[in-house]
């Protein structure tokens, strides 16, 4: 299902392009809970291959410590970067992201003072980055100026309101 909802909002991400300047926008809830499901099931998944190697492998209770070791040693490694690599590239959403999120991508950078500490200095950096990019260099209009009505004529304050759209510029 996770995988038929994708392909529907990109297909209507597509469909949408010309007449719905917000789209991409307007779908962060739909996006957001498939992201969530995604997570749900890439868990779901690693505790099935544990259970997996515990069923195939249970009379032999020396090959199922070692096998189950190996997996959860790759298990948590592979968790450890990830985490990382989304507090560092992404730290501001990385920061958004529900807690329960943010302790399962990346414990370190959320149970710890200085990982917590570190995390809101970058995402804070990157807030002024594509605040600065958005709204000083005039390439998009502001959606809190009152007159913003989604689209402008003016070159200087075009805005994009689809990925499709912002990639043609």
């Amino acid at each position: 299902f996770l995988a038929l909802y994708g392909a529907a909002c990109w297909m209507m991400s597509i469909m949408m392009d010309a007449s719905n300047e917000h789209f991409v926008f307007e779908c962060r809830t739909m996006l957001t809970i498939l992201q969530n499901l995604l997570m749900f099931l890439s868990q779901l998944t690693s505790l099935g291959l544990f259970m997996a190697a515990y069923m195939n492998l249970y009379p032999n209770l020396p090959e199922v410590i070692i096998t189950v070791s190996i997996a959860v040693l790759a298990w948590a490694l592979g968790g450890k970067y990830f985490g990382r690599h989304m507090a560092t590239c992404m730290p501001l959403e990385f920061f958004h992201f529900p807690f329960i999120v943010q302790l399962m991508s990346g414990p370190s950078a959320v149970l710890g003072q200085s990982g917590r500490t570190r995390l809101r200095a970058r995402a804070k950096r990157r807030a002024g980055r594509l605040s600065k990019r958005a709204f000083g260099e005039g390439t998009t209009a502001d959606p809190g100026d009152p007159g913003w009505s989604g689209a402008s004529s003016s070159p200087s304050r075009r805005t994009f309101g689809s990925v499709g759209e912002l990639l043609r510029a």
